[in-house]
């Protein structure tokens, strides 16, 4: 059986997506979609609602929450398992070790 792909809901900031530390013309606000495009539906005035319409969308899907301290402990990526995951990092960009900020202004929280 095809593993489902997992779907990531990411907030969009000042014009730069927080997570995926990539610059970005999309409206502020939370969005969802696939690894390839994270921006596919959006925006929405709170990750809630992001999860809400992912979940209509996509059926029964595990939803997974990682805040900033659950992406410090662990940097691995999931398998393709079907899970919604919701990275919240409380408005502020991260980034990874070495990592760049894709926006100038930004300072990544550590």
């Amino acid at each position: 059986m095809p593993k489902q792909r997992n779907r990531f809901i990411v907030e969009v900031c000042g014009g730069l997506v927080l997570f995926f530390n990539r610059a970005t013309k999309v409206d502020d606000g939370w969005w969802w979609g696939s690894d390839a495009d994270p921006l596919q539906q959006g925006p929405f005035a709170s990750s809630r609602e992001a999860v809400a319409d992912a979940g209509r969308s996509m059926g029964k899907f595990k939803l997974v929450r990682w805040d900033v301290a659950a992406l410090k402990r662990n940097d691995r990526e999931l398998r393709p398992t079907g899970h919604i995951i919701v990275i919240d990092t409380d408005g502020r960009l991260f980034v990874k070790t070495g990592e760049r900020p894709a926006h100038e202004g930004w300072t990544p929280r550590q």
